[in-house]
């Protein structure tokens, strides 16, 4: 299969479909450089991730890690924002899931998608007050998900940027009695 414009290779046909698509390569090529994201275009995003990815010993978790990376921020050039930065409507999650729709079907996966980087907004409400933190709001999101694939893909996500916020993402999932253990102390490769 080959390799596109950010020498992603496509593993099977499912993916070779996503990286051949229209949607796939207007996506990859959005973006710019800025805080939280120093790699800039989302094509390259996805290929650090993968490379990530690679170097991990996740073959459990690999088919649906990759397809978390190739399509959890392929929205975000549909993102409106306002003068000020905010957004305007929908989410990049929520548009991602529609694109992600085009190619799968699987539930569990297109919610893994809608709620990739929720933990991040909750670690920033931390970080300004502790006392802000809604537990209730934290469970909701988080007690019937596939903790173990989402973990791991935040780390592949995060792979050029600090860990802080995951860390403290497994920490908080660890006290509420969510997991048994966190992968950051036994199954991580930096």
């Amino acid at each position: 299969m080959p390799q596109n414009n950010y020498g992603i290779l496509p593993e099977n046909s499912l993916e070779e479909k996503i990286v051949e698509s229209d949607v796939f390569k207007i996506a990859a090529d959005f973006g710019n450089i800025r805080k939280g994201h120093p790699e800039g275009k989302i094509g390259i995003h996805i290929k650090e991730i993968l490379d990530f990815i690679d170097k991990q010993n996740w073959q459990n978790y690999r088919k649906d890690l990759r397809l978390l990376a190739l399509l959890h921020d392929l929205g975000k050039y549909r993102v409106v924002g306002s003068e000020n930065g905010h957004v305007v409507g929908k989410g990049h999650s929520t548009y991602s899931v529609d694109i992600a729709k085009e190619f799968i079907s699987d539930d569990r996966i297109l919610n893994l998608i809608l709620i990739h980087d929720k933990y991040y907004h909750f670690y920033t409400k931390n970080q300004i007050d502790k006392r802000k933190f809604n537990e209730l709001k934290f469970l909701n999101i988080y007690k019937f998900q596939d903790l173990d694939t989402l973990i791991r893909f935040n780390y592949a996500d995060s792979c050029n940027r600090g860990k802080d916020s995951i860390k403290w993402f497994e920490d908080v999932l660890y006290n509420l009695g969510l997991r048994k253990n966190k992968i950051y102390e036994y199954d991580l490769t930096n």
